[in-house]
């Protein structure tokens, strides 16, 4: 999913129970829920015309353990919550299998399920770039990341099995 769906996606791939906080996030949601914005100067001095530190903190409302639990016991199920950015550093479209990092059990799994539905509902140029810290055969590095279409106008993953066949199942990438 990208764009604003990634917001409502988790709700939606968990069904009616989930309904009322579907509902929510497209009703009760204010702009003030959503950004800060920045003066003109932003669009040369600033990543992004606007701060969406106040949709992070929206996401952190709904997004919370329980949902996790609810999207990993899915997956163990065999179901597929997935999600595109954009890796700016690598200029390639990602696909985040939400529940395989639901599943890993790794202490930043919240926060970092946080930060790909806020990178995945955020506009490229509108909104700063949301950084992410991952580590690669024991290297650390940064990523940063935006919204799937900048380079992926269509979320298409062609063949889903291979994900779960090519290490996803154990939440790497």
């Amino acid at each position: 999913m990208q764009g604003t769906a990634a917001l409502s996606a988790p709700f939606a791939f968990l069904g009616s129970p989930r309904d009322p906080q579907l509902k929510s996030v497209y009703t009760d949601i204010t702009l003030a829920n959503v950004l800060v914005q920045r003066g003109f100067t932003a669009a040369v001095w600033n990543d992004g015309m606007a701060d969406n530190s106040p949709l992070f903190r929206t996401i952190s409302r709904y997004t919370n353990k329980a949902l996790l639990t609810e999207i990993e016991r899915a997956y163990d199920d065999g179901r597929l919550l997935l999600i595109g950015t954009s890796n700016l550093d690598a200029q390639i479209p990602v696909i985040w299998n939400i529940g395989a990092i639901a599943r890993s059990g790794h202490p930043k799994v919240l926060d970092t399920v946080r930060r790909i539905l806020l990178t995945s509902s955020t506009l490229s140029g509108a909104f700063s770039p949301v950084l992410f810290d991952a580590t690669l055969d024991g290297q650390p590095f940064q990523e940063l990341h935006v919204d799937g279409s900048a380079f992926a106008q269509v979320f298409l993953p062609v063949n889903v099995s291979l994900y779960r066949q090519s290490g996803w199942r154990d939440g790497s990438r």
